[in-house]
């Protein structure tokens, strides 16, 4: 979509100023570019918008367009935590997260009238569920994320260290809770296999804060590294290095 008939794009130009010239903006054009050479499923339309904001964020909408804040990208220490910010979002996309109805009931035509709002509103309901109230498409994101990092070449593990700098964020801001989760002894609350209380107290977490503890997610993904063959000594490096 263009610019000019993005409503989200034009709100975001009237609150902020959006950088479109500079190191910043060159920077996820660079990173976009090597992300979409290796990983085909990211639309060609994608694009990075730079928001000159004091909020430290990025998050992906409906459209075309996936917002990052300038602060944010001033945090990275290197081109590997840019491009795994960027890559979750996309991961988003990619993975249906922002769909209001699935593509595949786009395709379902000929509906009797009668049939047609609830078939709609069903699952307007059920993807709304699914992505509001589901910790698990934070995961999934971070994991799809990590994946087209990995396909276009990056380090996994100075990836991955995006989290030690939102680490550190939360404690500025005195955010403890960020960074631990609901347990302050466990760091592998997101397991598939973790107790039903466990899980029950993750999803009340991520409804109250809108996302999912730091140390967790970073556990979650040098878990999925070492099934991957990194064993567990090597795996310790990594989280020493972060």
């Amino acid at each position: 979509m263009d610019e000019k008939k993005d409503p989200i794009y034009q709100s975001t130009l009237k609150d902020n100023w959006v950088e479109t010239k500079g190191w910043a903006p060159d920077l996820v054009r660079r990173i976009l570019k090597r992300l979409r050479r290796s990983n085909p499923t990211i639309p060609e339309e994608s694009k990075i918008v730079v928001v000159h904001s004091k909020e430290i964020n990025a998050y992906a909408v409906t459209g075309d367009y996936i917002y990052i804040s300038r602060s944010l990208i001033e945090k990275c220490r290197d081109e590997e935590s840019a491009a795994f910010i960027i890559a979750h979002e996309l991961a988003h996309k990619d993975l249906g997260h922002l769909e209001v109805i699935p593509s595949w009931a786009k395709s379902i035509e000929n509906l009797p009238n009668w049939l047609e709002s609830p078939f709609v509103l069903t699952f307007v309901v059920l993807n709304i569920i699914k992505t509001w109230f589901t910790p698990r498409v934070e995961c999934d994101a971070d994991l799809a994320g990590l994946n087209f990092c990995i396909n276009s070449g990056y380090d996994p593990a100075k990836c991955i260290a995006l989290f030690d700098i939102l680490e550190m964020e939360a404690y500025n801001r005195r955010c403890h809770y960020a960074a631990f989760g609901p347990d302050d002894e466990c760091d592998d609350e997101l397991n598939e296999n973790a107790s039903f209380g466990t899980k029950f107290n993750i999803w009340v977490f991520y409804l109250i804060s809108r996302s999912l503890p730091i140390r967790d997610r970073r556990e979650y993904l040098l878990q999925k590294l070492e099934a991957r063959g990194i064993p567990r000594d090597k795996r310790r490096r990594l989280a020493q290095r972060i």
